[in-house]
């Protein structure tokens, strides 16, 4: 039970930093200031938490 709730704990708070990333009205990553995506959303965005090649 202890290890589901950790569980559920940390894909909430992988969720709060991805929405972080999350592009602007004008485009950017709020917090990158580049256009979005930006590097850190595709690696938080990737299944193996590694960037995929373009």
């Amino acid at each position: 039970m202890e290890q589901a709730v950790r569980a559920v704990e940390a894909e909430e708070r992988l969720a709060a930093v991805r929405a972080l990333h999350d592009a602007d009205a004008a485009g950017l990553c709020p917090q990158c200031r580049v256009p979005a995506p930006c590097a850190a959303s595709e690696i938080l965005d990737a299944p193996t938490g590694v960037r995929e090649p373009a």
